[in-house]
Order: structure tokens, then C-alpha cells, then sequence
């Protein structure tokens, strides 16, 4: 129950294809959250607020903190994101919203600019 991929880099604006390949017993989902100081937590808390709404809204809350997620991919079973990262620079964390994954199914992608060549 972890992503084997903990942080990765990526240019602003590339093109970025991310595949959820889930081994476990049990479903899982990737969501991709905006810069926080709290890892993604505070999103995964307002989707264990979904209650008994959670698993149709595949635990994915409407919050602008999103940006992009997967659906809840079942053990076995994998999906891929295709996306433009943001243009801006930063530290943008991914979780596993189900109750009690975030804590330990989380990671950061980082925004990274080029730096000057020599």
C-alpha cells in the first residue's frame, strides 16, 4: 500500500503520463493536488467527509485543490493520466484519497525549470 514512485521532476508545461498500476488487494486512486504545505492531507480529509458518497464519487472531492486524479482502480487492475503539468514552478503532491491511505500512498511531483547551461 505505496506508490513505488515517491517524487518525480518534470519541465513546466511538459506533457506527463503517469500510469496507476495497482498490485494490492484492495482499489486505490492517484489525485493530484495543487501546492500545499500538508502534502495532500487536507484534500484527502475533505474526501473522507464524502461519507457514504465517497466510493461513487470514487473519492475524488469537487475542490479546486485538484488537478488531476484517476478513477478508483480496482486490484489488478491500472490507469493511465495524461496531462500538461503546470507552468508553474513548484511542489505538487499526489494521494490516495480512500480513508487512512493518504497517510502512507503519497508523493510529490516536482516543477522544475532548467537551469542555466554552461
Amino acid at each position: 500500500m505505496k506508490y513505488d514512485t515517491a517524487e518525480f521532476i518534470v519541465p513546466p508545461g511538459a506533457k506527463v503520463r503517469l500510469t496507476l498500476v495497482n498490485d494490492d488487494a484492495m482499489p486505490h486512486n492517484l489525485v493530484l493536488t495543487k501546492p500545499s504545505a500538508d502534502k495532500g492531507f487536507a484534500l484527502a480529509q475533505a474526501a473522507w467527509a464524502l461519507g457514504a458518497q465517497g466510493g461513487a464519487k470514487h473519492w475524488i472531492p469537487d475542490d479546486p485543490r485538484v488537478l488531476v486524479a484517476t478513477k478508483l482502480v480496482q486490484p489488478k487492475s491500472q490507469e493511465e493520466l495524461v496531462f500538461e503539468a503546470p507552468r508553474e514552478v513548484g511542489a505538487y503532491p499526489y494521494v490516495c484519497t480512500l480513508p487512512g491511505h493518504a497517510m502512507v500512498m503519497n508523493g510529490v511531483m516536482r516543477v522544475v525549470s532548467e537551469g542555466t547551461k554552461l
